[in-house]
């Protein structure tokens, strides 16, 4: 996503927030100049996270007055996607005298931070598109491609689960991945695996790379060496940082979790693959702040 794409002299990928008919006139008008790859509209913070999760944005244009859940909603989720994707630029969409209006009803940290973010005005000019371009493009040309990626986690969700119960954990997997977030399971890893000195590497991903981890407990889990591995990486991190809620145990048989206190609340398999990936979808946005 960072870096200059050469072959086109197109670098923004840009996605509109917002149902107002100014700023969908905005984004179709938007789309056609040279420097913009691509564009996208969508009405509210659930469908943004989507977007923005897939890799594929760059950039992204806010109308506060006009996201679904209002303005705490926008605001809101302006920082949490700050806060997960520094390379991503903001603009908000509407006149000084209207965003002015809007800074000023919220806390003063709040409006300081998003004080920072560009602005586009509501009255539609060639003029305003080219300046809010250029500065997107000033963005990732020469502040976003001199250094990597920030994205502070590279999954959503590691799964941690015994072999025996492969056929229990995919179905959530897949679901997972159907609401758009990602996920490492080891059997989708195996070209990236394959050679890699794996005590060192899942450590990594249980301990350091993922926000959350979900752990499918059996007899067969608790009785594996890699397994424990993979509980012990995962534990390691929930000290470490106090996150007590960092390891979500989903519970396949009656076996509980070493380590786990007994008030840790789990789920039971039984409930399914939708339900379990609908609960977990939930934790995440109420965490991101992004999902309604």
């Amino acid at each position: 996503m960072n870096g200059v794409d050469a072959a086109e002299g197109r670098t923004l990928r840009t996605l509109f927030v917002g149902e107002s008919h100014d700023i969908e006139m905005l984004r179709m008008s938007f789309g056609t100049r040279a420097e913009v790859a691509s564009v996208q509209q969508v009405p509210d913070w659930h469908y943004a996270w989507v977007a923005i999760r897939s890799g594929l944005i760059n950039s992204v244009v806010v109308d506060p007055t006009s996201t679904r859940g209002g303005v705490d909603a926008a605001v809101g989720a302006i920082f949490a996607v700050r806060d997960e994707f520094e390379e991503i630029v903001f603009a908000l969409f509407g006149d000084d005298d209207e965003l002015d209006t809007l800074l000023a009803k919220l806390p003063s940290a709040a409006a300081l931070r998003l004080s920072h973010c560009y602005r586009t005005p509501r009255q539609r000019s060639a003029e305003a598109e080219a300046k809010i371009a250029d500065k997107f493009v000033d963005w990732q040309r020469h502040r976003v491609a001199k250094r990597p990626n920030t994205e502070r986690y590279a999954f959503d969700v590691a799964i941690s689960y015994a072999g025996e119960d492969r056929d229990s954990v995919r179905p959530v997997a897949e679901v997972l991945r159907n609401f758009g977030a990602r996920v490492f399971v080891d059997t989708d890893q195996q070209a990236e695996l394959w050679g890699v000195n794996l005590i060192d590497r899942l450590y990594s991903v249980y301990a350091t790379e993922a926000r959350y981890c979900l752990v499918f407990v059996s007899k067969a889990y608790v009785a594996k060496m890699w397994t424990n591995h993979e509980r012990q990486a995962a534990q390691d991190r929930a000290l470490r940082q106090r996150d007590a809620e960092y390891l979500l145990p989903v519970r396949i048989d009656g076996v509980t979790l070493p380590g786990m206190p007994s008030s840790i609340a789990y789920l039971d398999i039984a409930l399914g693959p939708q339900a379990i990936a609908q609960l977990f979808m939930r934790k995440l946005g109420a965490r991101l702040g992004m999902l309604s």
